[in-house]
């Protein structure tokens, strides 16, 4: 596989920030106390990211169903 292709993958890890702008940019509070531990986190020495998976599984979660009209 080449550099190029490579870069083309969608990360499967995002770091807290970038978790929290895939989210929709909630507030740090927020996230840390309420949505984050919904969430699946990896943890590499002092680093720490959540999955993408995680993340589509949260937002699925919460999805509101519309209901059609008569």
């Amino acid at each position: 596989m080449s550099d190029q292709e490579i870069a083309k993958l969608p990360s499967a890890l995002l770091s807290y920030p970038d978790a929290r702008h895939y989210l929709g940019d909630p507030s740090a509070a927020k996230f840390f106390a309420d949505l984050l531990p919904e969430l699946d986190v990896v943890r590499f020495g002092r680093r720490s990211f959540v999955t993408r998976e995680s993340l589509d599984q949260l937002i699925e979660r919460h999805r509101v169903q519309r209901r059609s009209g008569p």
